[in-house]
């Protein structure tokens, strides 16, 4: 257990390096701490997305730590992929603009390589 005193009441957003904003500070998530601070720990120096959510990486850590490219704690991915940009060498454009990732990224492959793009099936 931490120790120390305090003189006015804790706020995370203003006393910590990692505000609670968007889904973080939702009531489901916000209200249970051990979520983050386990055995009464609270300072983790885990401010990176890949500290508390690399057993849920989807992408199989082969896009990087830098989550912010693509995600945001504010607005779900299915809804950033239409604005998103998918990639200079293959941009999601009619039909693929709606097709779901694992339809071309199977068994959570998502650098596919030149090759694969090449021999996808042509949209008429």
């Amino acid at each position: 257990m931490e120790g120390g005193t305090r003189t006015r009441a804790f706020t995370h957003n203003k006393d910590t390096r990692f505000p609670l904003i968007g889904f973080h500070a939702e009531p489901k998530v916000r209200s249970k701490c051990v979520n983050c601070h386990q055995n009464d720990i609270y300072r983790t120096n885990k401010l990176a997305c890949v500290d508390c959510h690399k057993d849920r990486d989807k992408h199989n850590g082969q896009l990087g730590n830098d989550c912010s490219k693509c995600h945001s704690p504010t607005q779900h991915f299915k809804d950033l992929r239409l604005v998103w940009k998918h990639s200079k060498r293959f941009p999601l454009e009619g039909l693929h603009k709606t097709a779901k990732c694992e339809s071309c990224h199977v068994n959570g492959r998502y650098k596919l390589g030149e090759s694969h793009v090449r021999n996808l099936p042509r949209e008429d």
